[in-house]
């Protein structure tokens, strides 16, 4: 498995299950959106578990936050990535895609302390998830009089 155990991960805070990597078993997509990363508390991380012919396991299991070359962001304190997620057929090719949710994380423009949120997405695929550059900002969406903030909150699946 992927990372440490630590008080305030919340791993399994949020979870999805679905066949990501196309190979007709159920694999599970497990949100910590409390875990540090490095010494940046509150940062989050998602963690794919594989399904196999013995039931799920952590052995290929796949773990991304704001650091990762391609995710888009960076992990910062409290953004929270992994505090919302989905698995759904995005791209309507292979196994189901993903879209998790950063619901704290502050773009350009925000005030400092009220992030607008932020929405990434991750291609299926037969080896696992694949992150994208390609995410969506709560940013986008304001306006002279309405400002959102925690864009991504909620995310719902199928």
């Amino acid at each position: 498995m992927p990372g440490d155990p630590e008080s305030g991960d919340l791993f399994g805070g949020t979870l999805a299950v679905g066949d990501v990597t196309g190979d007709g078993r159920a694999d599970v997509l497990v949100g910590a959106p409390g875990e540090a990363i490095g010494k940046t508390a509150g940062a989050g991380l998602v963690t794919l578990l594989k399904g196999s012919s013995g039931g799920l396991t952590g052995a290929g299991a796949q773990a991304f936050d704001q650091g990762h070359a391609v995710v888009p962001g960076s992990p910062e304190k409290d953004d929270t990535f992994g505090a919302s997620l989905a698995l759904l057929n995005l791209n309507g090719a292979g196994g189901l895609d993903a879209v998790v949710a950063a619901s704290h994380e502050e773009v350009t423009g925000d005030k400092v302390g009220r992030g607008s949120g932020m929405m990434v997405r991750f291609h299926g695929s037969k080896s696992g998830l694949v992150p994208q550059t390609t995410s969506w900002s709560g940013r986008s969406l304001n306006t002279d009089w309405f400002t959102l903030h925690g864009y991504g909150s909620r995310v719902a699946g199928s």
